[in-house]
């Protein structure tokens, strides 16, 4: 009997460990349930035979259900991070734009057609949703969030200088010396990103090199790197974070001959924002009129029926609560994730304790009627609610135009309103539905 009640304990001990659930998830994180369409398997045909599929994920297939089953999240979030609960196959690490409306940055200089990424992702190209970031199994991930910094930064950033690994795949035959490359996002290892900050130095979270001229004339010396990461100010300016008279000049080198005792011997050069301007054009929107706060939703895609662990549960908790902080940090403080925790319009499908409804701060928009003409402490709530949710950069001065009034209505079209460009009853309540 003794045996069979320790059985039982221990089968019910296991069973909550290893079932863990959404209840438990963080404000904006959410699992997503394989339903037979997000994970490949069994093997596939390619010009080398049969190649193994099993665990390669479908990415667009998981946006498209996750908009299917939360309707409002794709006009609430910039972003998705999203991971697995299992070792997941080749595709690891990438990220795909949704949105290609920024000027003067990688993510829209080529006109790319995104047709394709609409149809399996169930978007127009008209929300607010920016584009997603596919990760790595949950269990892997590293407490410095390195990966997921770097991925959702392919948003704006593109390559700067020959690849090293020219020849293999990246366009090119063999290496050239320094040129500007807009096709990808990284540092080549000829460029120093060090920045230093008092007396901590950091690389950006999108590689190059750690070089730097050395006490004797003519050679470098290996910083040796750092593991902590900040963006260069060029980075920032390309993520609309800084205006371009503040970006330093980076370094680059050439080297040539041998390490010795004095190092190996270089030639340092400069670029500066004139010499990516010049490839790309001028960055638009300019600073400061550049969206500096993003919302971003977590999701865990799991293989059906098998759930979680408490531990995987832990991590993406921990993903949640710790990446605005991280991303705060590397972006210098000039950009912020999440600083009003989104909440999903009462249509959605989550369940009720997936995202937070305490703390509630309701925009107060009175009860009268709002349209064009109208003034009032109501039109300054209006104004910062447009301001913080779609990063408009109003003028909080109480007076509301027909400009603002355009805005409204293509708000009310895409949130199932009427678009009268009235801000009435209904809605004021969606309004302060998206409010936490």
């Amino acid at each position: 009997m003794k045996k069979l009640l320790f059985f039982f304990v221990v089968s019910v001990i296991f069973a909550v460990v290893s079932g863990a659930n959404a209840s438990n998830l963080s404000p904006n994180a959410f699992i997503v349930e394989d339903d037979g369409t997000l994970i490949s398997s069994g093997y596939a045909a390619s010009d080398n035979g049969l190649v193994d599929i099993g665990g390669q994920i479908n990415q667009g297939n998981v946006i498209k259900k996750f908009f299917k089953d939360h309707p409002g999240a794709k006009n609430s979030y910039d972003f998705i991070i999203f991971a697995t609960n299992f070792k997941p196959g080749d595709n690891i690490g990438q990220f795909t734009a949704t949105k290609k409306v920024i000027q003067g940055t990688g993510a829209s200089n080529e006109d790319v057609n995104l047709v394709s990424t609409y149809y399996v992702t169930g978007l127009n190209g008209e929300e607010k949703f920016q584009g997603y970031a596919f990760i790595m199994n949950i269990d892997d991930l590293s407490d410095d969030l390195y990966l997921p910094i770097h991925e959702i930064s392919h948003r704006w950033l593109f390559r700067l200088g020959d690849y090293d690994s020219c020849g293999k795949g990246f366009g090119c035959t063999k290496e050239t010396g320094f040129k500007i490359n807009k096709d990808g996002g990284h540092f080549n290892n000829a460029i120093s990103t060090i920045t230093k900050v008092g007396n901590k130095s950091y690389i950006d979270p999108n590689g190059g090199g750690s070089l730097q001229l050395g006490t004797e004339p003519g050679y470098c010396l290996d910083f040796g790197g750092s593991k902590d990461y900040r963006f260069t100010s060029l980075s920032l300016y390309l993520m609309g974070l800084v205006p371009a008279n503040e970006v330093v000049p980076l370094k680059w080198y050439t080297t040539s001959g041998a390490w010795s005792d004095k190092g190996v011997p270089c030639v340092e050069k400069k670029f500066s924002v004139e010499d990516v301007n010049s490839l790309v054009g001028s960055r638009s929107p300019a600073y400061p009129n550049t969206q500096k706060d993003f919302s971003v939703a977590y999701l865990l895609l799991t293989k059906k029926g098998q759930a979680p662990t408490s531990s995987q549960i832990n991590k993406m908790n921990f993903l949640a609560e710790n990446f605005p902080k991280k991303w705060a940090e590397a972006t210098s403080y000039k950009s912020t994730i999440n600083t009003n925790t989104v909440n999903l319009p009462e249509t959605h499908t989550t369940p009720p304790n997936l995202v937070s409804s305490t703390n509630i701060s309701k925009y107060n928009f009175g009860n009268v009627t709002l349209k064009n003409g109208s003034t009032g402490e109501a039109v300054k709530e209006l104004q910062r609610f447009l301001n913080a949710k779609l990063n408009l950069g109003l003028i909080i001065d109480g007076k509301l135009g027909p400009k603002t009034i355009v805005v409204i209505k293509k708000w009310q079209k895409d949130h199932g309103l009427l678009p009268d460009g009235l801000i009435g009853a209904k809605t004021k309540t969606l309004m302060n539905s998206f409010v936490q």
